[in-house]
């Protein structure tokens, strides 16, 4: 089965307009994001429930004893960046969101590509909407937008744990062991990651966006193990937190630093020693001067493990760190990461 960004991908290459349909907080626009960015792609942001007409379809304008329709800025950079021959994606965030005045002058911007007269043909346009019953402001799409678009169903990619592991390229200094404890929580047990909103919206509840900020807020207080910790998580993801931390009190994992070093032995137990080499690999992945040494360590320690449990983390840091050297043990490895992206049809 196709992974959502496969079939966005695929979309995209077609000139065929995009829309991810998602909950909130499950990373639509971070991942829309991250693609543009592997793709390098110049991305335009619009968000839906912000716009007025005159901020789609422009203002009028004098020019010349006319009055004309001036474009807004952004399809103005659009133009510019098509002509020095970048790839130029719009992205229509919120899009369900926006006024049916909105919608109506977007029409045309999603069908010919024009907006007040200037022609923006050539870039690829997406899009992203939370249904009804979780959009902040409760819309719909009209017939007639809904027809102009592909309609993706979204769930939440694999490469979220890569990001969560170095922070989406931000880095987490010396939080990394954090980010990988949830990683590896949510990996073992993934009904986690999404759960209920309260009924009126009185206190947190778990989705990929709250747990990131749990992290923020736990490694900001100095880790898991720091008195108030809990009570800043549970702030972000309400009584979810509660499990994460029973649950990483019981893995009782080593110093991702000793075993990096060589001078720890990773645990044996398979639980364990997938959340202690997650913790591995965001720790090679953190701004270091000694970071190639590092991360070479680190792709050493993996592939002297059973593939099936060093995957997650051999992947991770496949990802974060695409050109550091890997050691001969790690064919075994590879093989399974490919076979893993093969079904994931990414």
């Amino acid at each position: 089965m196709s992974s959502p960004l496969g079939t966005v991908k695929a979309l995209l290459s077609a000139d065929v307009p995009v829309l991810l349909w998602g909950a909130p907080g499950t990373a639509k626009t971070a991942s829309v994001v991250a693609l543009a960015q592997r793709e390098e792609a110049h991305l335009v942001v619009l968000i839906g429930s912000t716009l007025e007409p005159s901020d789609v379809g422009g203002i009028p304008a004098p020019f010349e004893g006319q009055v004309v329709w001036s474009p807004p800025p952004w399809a103005r950079e659009i133009r510019g960046a098509l002509d020095a021959g970048r790839i130029v994606w719009l992205f229509l965030d919120e899009l369900s969101c926006a006024p049916a005045a909105v919608q109506a002058v977007l029409l045309r911007v999603v069908q010919e590509r024009k907006v007040a007269g200037l022609d923006i043909s050539g870039v690829k346009i997406l899009a992203a909407a939370n249904p009804a019953d979780s959009a902040a402001d409760g819309g719909w799409l009209s017939p007639a937008m809904s027809n102009r678009f592909a309609h993706v169903q979204w769930r939440l990619p694999s490469t979220w744990f890569t990001g969560l592991l170095n922070r989406w390229g931000l880095g987490w200094a010396d939080g990394g062991h954090c980010a990988a404890g949830l990683a590896a929580y949510l990996q073992a047990n993934p009904q986690a990651l999404q759960g209920v909103p309260h009924q009126d919206g009185s206190e947190g509840y778990a989705s990929p966006r709250s747990w990131t900020n749990a992290v923020a807020g736990v490694v900001a207080v100095g880790g898991t193990k720091v008195r108030g910790a809990r009570a800043v998580a549970t702030a972000c993801v309400g009584p979810a937190a509660g499990e994460w931390f029973s649950w990483i009190e019981a893995q009782d994992l080593p110093d991702p630093e000793e075993v990096l070093s060589g001078r720890v032995s990773p645990p044996m137990r398979p639980d364990q020693l997938r959340a202690s080499l997650l913790a591995v690999a965001a720790a090679a992945l953190r701004d270091h001067p000694d970071q190639a040494k590092r991360l070479t360590g680190a792709w050493e320690i993996f592939g002297k493990q059973r593939p099936d449990v060093a995957v997650a983390a051999a992947t991770a840091l496949l990802d974060g760190a695409p050109d550091a050297p890997l050691p001969t043990a790690f064919d075994a490895l590879a093989e399974v990461i490919q076979a893993a992206r093969s079904r994931a049809g990414v």
